[in-house]
């Protein structure tokens, strides 16, 4: 009997109609698999679906669309039986981009037919499951600006960090890491799983999602103009000699804002407030891999 094997794409999504899911289907069926497609319009369906597809013993769920669709799948995953497959066809794929593979669909497919399996860390926000990055700050604040703009820059998450800057204020953080507590106060903290975010920011280079450990980047207190010089340093990766930079490791990290609460920013979403509680489960998930 073939292995069941789910297709999940936002049937909202612009640009995963690039790729027709039905085409794919003879070449998945030809590899073994039984496959099914489910187009979903939010990440509470994506989440139903994928977790009803595992209950009924469906052992791989792909992810046809960007990082937002991947975020969705990943909740609803059964880590012990379901293994994640991605085809990105999103805007800014920086999940993918782990892989350090082309992003083309033959790149992406190849794995899925040939069944090659890698192991990734998965961080946790309470209940919450990320593969990039939850962090405070700079990120959170854009997340938030992005809530009441609309067209173009609402799109942009560069032009996002941009119209932030301008009101953005410093923010005062705990974080107890492994139990030891730091104090600080600076514009932007990411407790990080994988090096980017944004869209190709270079966020923490160095950083994977298979080295067991959460990076943890912290940009501390400087002047703002100085942390408009970062942003382009951002996408490079060469930030991390600027001042007021410094990166810390860990498996858990505690994060408080003690002036006041904020939201969280997980994988490119609004989250709860502070304080939370995030954690690294490490190689928790299988993961269709091109490497």
């Amino acid at each position: 009997m073939a292995d069941s094997l789910l297709l999940v794409l936002n049937a909202r999504a612009g640009r995963s109609g690039m790729i027709d899911p039905e085409s794919l289907l003879p070449r998945l069926r030809e590899a073994g698999w039984d496959p099914h497609i489910a187009r979903t319009t939010s990440p509470a369906e994506a989440k139903e679906v994928v977790a009803t597809h595992g209950a009924a013993g469906g052992g791989a769920v792909v992810s046809l669309g960007g990082d937002g669709t991947i975020h969705s799948v990943l909740q609803g995953l059964d880590f012990a039986q379901q293994t994640l497959g991605i085809i990105p066809v999103g805007s800014g794929n920086d999940i993918y981009r782990n892989f350090r593979a082309p992003h083309d669909l033959e790149t992406a497919l190849a794995p899925i037919l040939r069944r090659t399996i890698t192991q990734w860390d998965v961080g946790t926000v309470g209940d919450l499951r990320f593969l990039n990055s939850a962090g405070v700050g700079l990120d959170s604040e854009t997340l938030m600006v992005r809530e009441r703009s609309r067209g173009a820059i609402r799109r942009n998450y560069a032009l996002l960090f941009l119209k932030t800057l301008s009101s953005l204020q410093l923010t005062d953080v705990e974080m107890e890491i492994d139990g030891e507590v730091m104090q600080d106060r600076g514009w932007w903290y990411i407790v990080a799983n994988g090096p980017w975010i944004g869209g190709g920011m270079f966020i923490c280079p160095g950083g994977s999602v298979t080295d067991g450990q959460l990076e943890i980047l912290c940009m501390s207190e400087v002047p703002k103009w100085r942390l408009i010089q970062a942003l382009p340093r951002v996408f490079k990766g060469t930030h991390l000699t600027l001042p007021g930079v410094k990166m810390l490791h860990g498996r858990e990290v505690v994060l408080r804002t003690p002036a006041r609460p904020q939201r969280i920013a997980v994988d490119g979403e609004l989250a709860d407030p502070t304080p939370v509680t995030i954690r690294l489960l490490p190689g928790v998930l299988r993961v269709f891999s091109p490497n």
